[in-house]
């Protein structure tokens, strides 16, 4: 029983943990490579950092793709432009819903207001 577990761990080791490792390993010198690139470095410094994703790089790659900005420049000033306008209404349907929440609550409220009326007349009747 032990043996078996034994050559189980091995023939994983060897399948899968070293092969796994090897990968992990080259993953991250290309990355150190990449992150070092004097390229790289000096496209991303000249980059307005807040864009600095994978996003808001496609949603500029998009803006200019589509014929919507000619410029790099325009399509940050459009994006801006489009975070404001999403940001409004993300608010607006906030204000809506508690709008809702707020009607729900008088209405329960007029029941409860009317409820405790016709119960009160029917007290005060009965006390006649």
């Amino acid at each position: 029983m032990g043996s078996i577990a034994v050559v189980l761990m091995l023939r994983k080791n060897n399948y899968w943990v070293k092969p796994a490792s090897q990968a992990l390993q080259e993953s991250k010198q290309v990355f150190s490579q990449e992150a070092n690139n004097p390229n790289y470095v000096n496209g991303s410094n000249s980059f307005p950092e807040e864009f600095y994703n994978y996003s808001d790089v496609y949603r500029l790659w998009r803006l200019i793709n589509e014929g919507r900005a000619e410029t790099l420049k325009e399509a940050y000033s459009l994006l801006e432009q489009q975070y404001f306008y999403e940001d409004q209404m993300s608010i607006q349907e906030e204000i809506k819903c508690l709008q809702q929440d707020i009607a729900s609550a008088a209405k329960v409220s007029t029941v409860a207001t009317t409820l405790t009326a016709v119960n009160t007349a029917r007290i005060y009747s009965k006390m006649k």
